[in-house]
């Protein structure tokens, strides 16, 4: 569980095995690897960690003697039941999702070659709780509910933005670009804090703004969303969201713990 996959090879010199190449991921929130598995021809490793994801890599050497594994693009998704999708308020150009894997994604069509392929191409929100609602605002926010009595406000950051545009193909408006590079979890929190980040923290994010769908590494480490408000009102864990077409106003309901306490709340978003 040391997030690693070490490949050997004989030396015939001593007889012993050596570890040849490492590959792996550093941080984010997995448990390491599982087990992994060659591709037909050797040029290909395929990896699966304890919480389901797949990680690809690609031998980009021509020789035997030198190798240099890359990480490649491979499917995604939830590990978990999914408990909501909303499509990106009044546009539609993106997929949101969240599941019992307390995490929230974003799906959208990818240009790839000639044609489009949906892939994920965010985690905006990685929780300490089981997610049960998401409601898009807009294009650049959304709201979601997990087993809490908390609703929570997420806007873009920069790097989605522009990561968008890029693998898409589709100018955003203007209005809804964010001032965030990105954003981070502070040890043992559950909020998103925004980072508006050094040179290097944003050189390193624009490296993941490419015109491809994020590798699982980045989106592991690099696709958080900021948080930017939190909705107080109910007394009972939230179950249902709903925000109206022109991205104003929010309703929310709750588990119900008691015939006097109230179920529906209204809020209007500015």
């Amino acid at each position: 569980m040391d997030k690693t996959m070490i490949l050997w090879e004989l030396d015939e010199s001593c007889g012993l095995w050596m570890d040849k190449v490492r590959v792996g991921e550093v941080g984010g929130n997995s448990l390491g690897y599982y087990g992994g598995l060659f591709g037909p021809n050797g040029a290909c490793l395929l990896g699966h960690t304890y919480q389901g994801a797949f990680h690809l890599w690609e031998n980009i050497c021509d020789t035997e003697e030198a190798e240099s594994w890359a990480p490649r693009v491979v499917m995604s998704g939830h590990f978990g039941s999914v408990q909501s999708i909303s499509w990106a308020n009044g546009s539609g150009r993106y997929l949101l999702s969240c599941s019992l894997d307390q995490t929230t994604r974003v799906h959208a069509p990818c240009k790839r070659g000639r044609g489009i392929v949906w892939h994920e191409i965010g985690r905006p929100q990685v929780h300490g709780y089981d997610m049960q609602f998401v409601a898009s605002i807009n294009d650049g926010q959304f709201v979601s509910a997990a087993d809490e009595k908390v609703i929570r406000v997420f806007v873009a950051p920069k790097t989605f933005l522009d990561g968008y545009e890029k693998m898409c193909g589709e100018t955003l408006p203007e209005e809804i670009k964010g001032q965030s590079v990105g954003a981070s979890v502070p040890a043992l929190g559950l909020s998103n804090k925004a980072i508006f980040g050094s040179e290097s923290w944003e050189s390193e994010r624009a490296a993941a703004a490419a015109s491809k769908p994020p590798v699982e590494d980045d989106l592991l480490q690099n696709s958080l969303w900021p948080e930017t408000q939190k909705l107080y009102g109910h007394g009972y864990e939230v179950f249902c969201l709903a925000v109206s077409p022109d991205g104003l106003l929010l309703a929310s309901a709750c588990k119900v713990g008691s015939s006097v306490a109230p179920l529906l709340r209204v809020l209007m978003l500015l």
